[in-house]
């Protein structure tokens, strides 16, 4: 009897695709040795936030590295939500100015929620949220939800190369824990 986490021989064709998805993530972490193919990926709703995070504050450059994470994040089958302190307006204006809006499956800007706290991703059913803010951060973990805290992002050059690889590889550890059991990600 197949364990619920493999893929049985009529899946085979699935099976091909759910490899694609798979190696997308993998690759961009530099996990190509470690991914055994046979396990699930959960979908999960993760909560991306705009500014110093996805782009500079000024909405003029991407952070090194974002568009290819958000692409290996999407073909992994994961829902990227935006949830900005921006207006709907300029979180739409940059979105738009660096092809970003075809990432997210919606977009929540500050007139769309109480921003007088912390987002709360559990109202929305998040299980991550990447941010530089670490009261985001830890209003997240305090719910049960994975929080990322990303170095703040100011134009230029990455402020942390391999920042993104890490989150990556926190991602990944959510979507399959069968696959990680306890893994130390830090080495």
């Amino acid at each position: 009897m197949a364990d619920d986490n493999t893929i049985s021989p009529p899946d085979q064709r699935a099976g091909l695709a759910h490899r694609a998805r798979l190696r997308s993530l993998s690759e961009f972490a530099n996990f190509d040795g470690l991914v055994k193919w046979e396990f699930d990926v959960k979908a999960l709703r993760i909560i991306l936030d705009l500014d110093n995070t996805i782009a500079d504050e000024f909405g003029r450059r991407v952070r090194p590295g974002m568009v290819e994470f958000l692409e290996a994040l999407a073909a992994e089958g994961h829902e990227l939500v935006l949830w900005t302190s921006s207006t709907g307006q300029r979180a739409k204006l940059i979105l738009a100015e660096h092809d970003l809006e075809r990432h997210f499956g919606r977009v929540i800007c500050r007139e769309d929620y109480d921003d007088s706290g912390p987002k709360n991703i559990a109202e929305i059913g998040g299980h991550a949220i990447i941010d530089d803010d670490p009261a985001q951060v830890d209003a997240a973990t305090a719910t049960g939800a994975l929080g990322l805290l990303i170095t703040p992002y100011r134009g230029g050059e990455d402020p942390n190369p391999g920042e993104l690889d890490q989150i990556a590889r926190q991602i990944q550890r959510l979507a399959r824990p069968g696959l990680w059991g306890a893994v130390n990600l830090q080495s």
